[in-house]
């Protein structure tokens, strides 16, 4: 009769915990509303903003297909960053983007040196035991850079892609997978 009564106790509170549960899930999933927020996380809220109306290319403004007008922000190395007027990323998307065969690449800002960072599609990956790194960089089909002197760490390539964010979603869950972080291109820091 006792464990009766405590089952049917442990029921009747048995939606309010799976409501609970649904509602933080959700909280989740709903709190990221723009494109590279978890790119953004990764790298560091404090050190990078989000830049929806801003991307780079590899093209300078007069080698931009006739029709595609965007005023040129800034340029470092080969990278020209654009404004666009409106965001061209939506919510789940986070990666190369392709527009009349022009690639495009997402843009955050760093608040420290106020200057565009480009993000490339190279991350650096990290593991818990460094004979899992290769296993890891099969099983994401990712293209390896260079491995670092750290032997559980690799700066690897992701692209193609189609988002940053779901990849970072998809390995931050993996067991084997300590630490996904986005590289980006910006212009070198110079000593004064």
């Amino acid at each position: 009769m006792l464990l009766k009564t405590k089952i049917m106790k442990f029921t009747r509170g048995l939606p309010y915990l799976v409501a609970f549960g649904l509602a933080f899930n959700t909280g989740q999933v709903l709190a990221y509303t723009q494109a590279c927020q978890l790119v953004q996380k990764m790298a560091g809220f404090e050190s990078y903003k989000l830049q929806p109306l801003r991307i780079a290319a590899m093209k300078a403004p007069e080698d931009l297909p006739a029709g595609m007008k965007m005023p040129l922000l800034e340029r470092h190395g080969g990278w020209y960053v654009y404004q666009t007027s409106e965001p061209w990323y939506g919510t789940q998307q986070c990666a190369p983007l392709i527009k009349q065969s022009v690639e495009f690449m997402p843009v955050m800002l760093n608040r420290q040196t106020g200057h565009n960072a480009v993000l490339t599609g190279s991350f650096i990956l990290k593991v818990h035991r460094a004979h899992d790194l290769d296993k890891v960089i099969e099983r994401y089909d990712v293209t390896l850079v260079t491995y670092l002197p750290k032997s559980d760490s690799a700066i690897v390539d992701v692209r193609p892609i189609d988002s940053y964010d779901e990849l970072i979603l998809k390995m931050d869950i993996d067991k084997d997978v300590q630490l996904l972080a986005p590289l980006f291109s910006e212009p070198r820091m110079r000593r004064n």
